[in-house]
């Protein structure tokens, strides 16, 4: 009898053993598989209205306002990052937003049908042909106007404008060379009741870091 007593009084001890190990096992679970996510965190010198939006994957960081919001998604493969006002939460298809697509180091496959090829993608963010005279991924596009170079770090990048719907959106092709992952991105506009997204997008770029 005393013996069954004393292997119930050790009940408790072996099941708070048990949690314990348990939650130490979890935690070590976690901490070896856990993927790397984006951060969102408000910029200390404009933590007003700005926060930042920073992603080790993509190699980007940038500031854009606290009353936006990011949606990401893919089509194919091509990861994307759209930014919409709060306000677009219950019905996005319908408002304006800033859209970020990333383009991998490797074939592609398009949702929307054949697109660029990779050596098109390769060529067009490679530094030295990073010109809007030798871009061949703009032979996708109706009309280009207003090309331009634009240093961001310690390259120069393509911010150009272009016709969308009889309306003229900005855009920038932006290389990722320290990406492996990679070969960079397009930014741009797209306006839905001629909504002016213009300041939105030039906060964006004007903050846009690149991180190695």
């Amino acid at each position: 009898m005393d013996t069954q007593k004393g292997f119930v009084s050790l009940i408790p001890l072996i099941i708070g053993f048990i949690i314990l190990v348990g939650i130490g096992g979890y935690v070590v679970f976690v901490k070896r598989y856990q993927i790397p996510t984006a951060t969102i965190t408000p910029s200390p010198a404009t933590s007003s209205n700005k926060q930042t939006y920073r992603n080790n994957l993509f190699g980007i960081e940038f500031l854009y306002p606290k009353d936006w919001f990011i949606f990401d998604s893919n089509e194919g493969d091509i990861q994307v990052l759209d930014i919409y006002p709060k306000s677009a939460q219950s019905n996005m298809v319908k408002s304006s937003y800033v859209h970020m697509a990333f383009i991998p180091n490797r074939e592609i496959n398009f949702v929307w049908g054949p697109g660029p090829t990779i050596e098109d993608y390769e060529k067009m963010f490679s530094v030295s042909s990073m010109t809007c005279n030798n871009s061949p991924v703009f032979d996708n596009y109706e009309e280009i106007k207003n090309c331009r170079l634009m240093k961001i770090g310690d390259q120069n990048n393509l911010l150009f404008e272009y016709l969308d719907n009889n309306k003229w959106e900005q855009a920038a092709w932006i290389a990722t060379p320290e990406n492996k992952n990679f070969f960079g991105f397009i930014i741009g506009m797209t306006t839905i009741n001629d909504t002016n997204l213009s300041s939105i997008f030039n906060e964006i770029i004007s903050s846009l870091q690149l991180l190695k």
